[in-house]
């Protein structure tokens, strides 16, 4: 039985953090290593076929275009970065090391996932910005509008509401105000059992989402008998 010569670099490759691809003059892609599904959650056999810019973030595919066009012309592309969409929807930041291949007529690149590290930048960027917004701003309602600006940058926040406690009086106002569905709340008193209450009482976050608010709220009907809000 005849061996494969290239089996150890085969093996190596699929061993890689890194994913490397095999991309033709039409960035369709012809090999993919198996890290690939690691980072951008299909598998080798499905990627094979893809076009690398239909799975690209729509407002990065002119730059990574022109990128291109310098691989092909002869110049090796180091720590390029642009973004894609997980197999599960989820943006993945991606950083590229890329050269023409002329033989073989393939763009070879190595794609490193680098989300992480830009999520992290992101938050100490936005942590900065807000510090300076807290010793810059006129008054607290600059401030507000200002850190919902700079929260914008880090996740959709159209709706957007800033809650006082006011620790003498136990009650809770609402400064400041975005919502396209409910109008600003009234000052009111702060009730035991509704979500103000567990954030006041125990300092800290809390993240709803539509698959564990319905437990929540039970669990809350159930201890005080009333809506939690």
């Amino acid at each position: 039985m005849e061996s494969n010569p290239h089996a150890p670099l085969a093996s190596f490759i699929d061993l890689m953090m890194d994913a490397v691809f095999a991309v033709d003059a039409h960035a369709n892609i012809v090999f993919a290593s198996a890290s690939c599904e690691r980072i951008f959650g299909y598998t080798p056999k499905e990627m094979i076929g893809k076009n690398m810019f239909d799975m690209m973030l729509p407002e990065d595919r002119e730059i990574t275009r022109n990128s291109v066009v310098g691989i092909m012309s002869g110049n090796p592309q180091f720590h390029f970065e642009n973004r894609y969409i997980h197999k599960n929807g989820q943006v993945v930041n991606i950083m590229w090391t890329a050269r023409w291949s002329p033989a073989d007529q393939l763009r070879i690149g190595v794609a490193r996932d680098i989300t992480e590290r830009k999520r992290s930048e992101l938050l100490q960027s936005a942590l900065y910005s807000i510090s300076e917004a807290a010793h810059t701003a006129e008054d607290l309602l600059k401030l507000f509008q200002r850190i919902h600006e700079i929260v914008g940058t880090l996740l959709p926040v159209d709706n957007f509401s800033v809650t006082l406690y006011d620790d003498e009086t136990g009650k809770l106002s609402f400064p400041y105000h975005v919502d396209q569905f409910l109008p600003r709340p009234d000052p009111f008193t702060l009730i035991p059992g509704t979500f103000y209450a567990e954030i006041i009482h125990t300092g800290l976050p809390l993240l709803l989402t539509p698959e564990t608010m319905v437990a929540r709220m039970e669990e809350l009907r159930v201890s005080f008998g009333m809506n939690p809000f």
